[in-house]
């Protein structure tokens, strides 16, 4: 499976997936931080990471905390981009977006391509585990350190359970809050078309 959620309780219910129904699932994607003055990129990651039974999982690899997952289940403003700009403006500073990553996601595309012929055809084993990340500040791409779980890591006893595994899915909050918007502005419409 080829994820490329946004948010860490999206990433942690692709993992426990993985392992309970034995899917590997590799995810990618990437952030540039940008200099608030400037705008310039002051940092940013693409990276690419398998998970699954023989992999580590997504969050020994660092791709998601508990703690980021349960904050994006439990709220709907959870990953809203920094704001450049503060005070007065505060209404325009709501719809900043961050940096366009549209030619660093051609490459983790090309990364991910690469990473389903290495899992399913076996044609590179040396690259079937780990993180692949490249650096936007330098320009490299390396391997990530960790290719195994951590010792306490409890998802490979998940492995082959399916259904029989509670993964923590749950009601998309953002989600909510747009179809909540949008059904308000549609019955203002009507409210003031018929009034």
């Amino acid at each position: 499976m080829v994820a490329a959620a946004d948010d860490a309780f999206a990433r942690q219910v692709l993992d426990h997936m993985a392992y309970a129904h034995l899917i590997p699932v590799i995810d990618g994607g990437t952030t540039l931080v940008p200099d608030s003055a400037s705008m310039l990129l002051a940092a940013g990651k693409s990276q690419v990471v398998a998970a699954g039974p023989g992999h580590a999982c997504l969050e020994c690899q660092g791709v998601y905390m508990q703690e980021e997952a349960t904050i994006a289940r439990e709220s709907a403003s959870w990953g809203d981009y920094i704001n450049a700009r503060a005070g007065s403006e505060r209404r325009i500073t709501r719809e900043l977006r961050a940096p366009s990553v549209i030619c660093n996601n051609g490459l983790v595309a090309s990364l991910i391509g690469l990473r389903i012929l290495a899992i399913a055809l076996r044609v590179t084993p040396a690259t079937l585990c780990g993180t692949q990340r490249y650096y936007v500040e330098d320009g490299t791409l390396v391997w990530g350190a960790i290719k195994e779980c951590k010792a306490d890591c409890l998802k490979s006893s998940w492995s082959g359970l399916g259904d029989a595994h509670f993964i923590p899915v749950g009601e998309d909050l953002r989600w909510k809050e747009i179809r909540q918007r949008e059904a308000s502005g549609a019955s203002h419409l009507r409210t003031s078309s018929s009034g």
